[in-house]
């Protein structure tokens, strides 16, 4: 892209651009709202999502090389949560969930 705005300005539109490219994916929408009401561990997501545990893990990958998610290891378990940043704050997904309703899957 030839432009003439400052190069500052046109790598912030690019990395604009990466951020909201992760958000094609259904799946990694409803990660980001599981995860909005509090951290989880991959076998409540991919169980909650209804979808295999690879699938899942590909997706976290591209959301953490994205900053927006991150994980913490807890005794044996491993804990997804999103990263405290000012992207994710001023997200229209994020803000946009539905907050009215229970996304919780009951285990049985």
């Amino acid at each position: 892209m030839r432009s003439g705005l400052p190069p500052d300005i046109l790598k912030l539109a690019e990395q604009q651009v990466g951020f909201c490219k992760v958000f094609s994916n259904t799946a990694r929408v409803l990660i980001l709202w599981l995860l909005a009401e509090r951290k989880r561990t991959a076998i409540e997501l991919a169980f909650t999502i209804g979808i295999s545990r690879q699938e899942l893990l590909k997706n976290l990958q591209v959301m953490n090389y994205r900053n927006l998610v991150v994980s913490s290891r807890e005794e044996n378990n491993i804990y997804y949560y999103i990263r405290n940043n000012e992207e994710i704050g001023i997200c229209p997904i994020l803000s946009n969930r539905p907050l009215n309703q229970v996304l919780e899957v009951p285990v049985i």
